[in-house]
């Protein structure tokens, strides 16, 4: 698997979610290095630079989606609606401005 932002390189001017996404995950000064250079980044780099989980051979792709889909469709829905909205509504705000807002309208499954 290969991985980069090639705007710049194909002089095109970034936007969308490499430049609002991709600092999430990497840190700005990465986002920067990798959107700016235009590279190609395989998959054990990516995951070293956390803009992915994690990098599993071809091989046992199949097995590792069929074991994990199944463990998460085992747990309770609310459970994981829970969880999923307030990592929504929390991941882009401090801990101090993040209430739980799974009790609307806006976080069911």
């Amino acid at each position: 698997m290969i991985l980069g932002q090639i705007e710049v390189g194909s002089t095109l001017i970034p936007g969308g979610g490499g430049t609002v996404y991709l600092p999430l995950l990497v840190e700005r000064a990465r986002a920067l290095e990798i959107i700016a250079s235009s590279e190609d980044y395989d998959a054990d780099t990516a995951e070293r630079y956390g803009w992915i989980n994690r990098a599993i051979p071809d091989a046992e792709l199949d097995d590792f989606v069929d074991r994990f889909a199944r463990r998460i469709a085992s747990f309770e829905k609310k459970a994981l609606a829970e969880a999923s909205c307030s990592w929504r509504s929390c991941s882009n705000f401090s801990s101090s401005v993040c209430p739980h807002y799974c009790n609307s309208k806006q976080c069911s499954l």
